[in-house]
């Protein structure tokens, strides 16, 4: 079985709002995803006063796709809704410094990293954090295409440390929820094949779960 998680990444708070209308009777956590210019093109709608401005029985995680993910963490102390806080190894010259710096905040902790980033990066990180997720697109917007090559990256770090839970970000879809499975994965966020199938949300979600838990 694969744990299903949406992942909203949005241009504005009407935006964000619609989405989490559309998930909260189904899902219990959301990805925010955070993009700010400084490491990626572009930006993405993520404030956390307004955020918690928004009444809801969601949970959420932060997907941080920033230059400096330290820089970033106090602006969210004050949302008690926010569970998990995942950074890329990439932009983390100490990484250990930013999972103390999550930890001292009572966030749980994951390290993510891009489609051509080895392994050999996050392999001894394992020990210090909740979940390892890997993209499987190029970073920075929906829609793009599944990479392929990570699913051995995924399978070599499983078989490195099989009790590690890992996640995937990026096309995932019912077709490609079977592949990462076979390679090792546990838990996997959703956004083009939940808001932009022409279905509703809670239909595109429903057939996404009826794969993902008989995996």
């Amino acid at each position: 079985m694969i744990e299903l998680i949406p992942a909203l990444l949005v241009e504005s708070r009407d935006e964000f709002e619609t989405k989490v209308r559309a998930i909260e009777s189904f899902a219990p956590l959301a990805q925010i995803d955070v993009i700010d210019g400084s490491w990626l093109t572009g930006e993405t709608w993520a404030d956390a006063d307004d955020i918690g401005e928004i009444i809801s029985t969601l949970r959420y995680e932060l997907h941080l796709m920033v230059a400096n993910p330290i820089e970033h963490l106090e602006a969210w102390t004050e949302l008690p809704s926010l569970k998990r806080v995942i950074f890329h190894v990439e932009t983390a010259t100490q990484p250990k410094q930013v999972i103390e710096a999550i930890r001292y905040h009572g966030w749980d902790v994951g390290v993510a990293l891009n489609p051509e980033t080895p392994t050999s990066l996050v392999r001894e990180l394992g020990q210090y954090v909740d979940e390892v997720m890997f993209m499987t697109v190029k970073p920075g917007a929906s829609g793009r295409p599944f990479e392929h090559g990570v699913l051995k990256k995924i399978a070599e770090l499983s078989e490195y440390d099989p009790r590690l839970i890992i996640g995937v970000d990026g096309a995932i879809s019912a077709e490609t929820l079977a592949l990462c499975f076979d390679a090792g994965v546990t838990r996997a966020r959703v956004n083009s094949s939940l808001f932009g199938t022409g279905l509703s949300a809670a239909n595109a979600w429903a057939a996404l779960q009826k794969v993902a838990q008989h995996l």
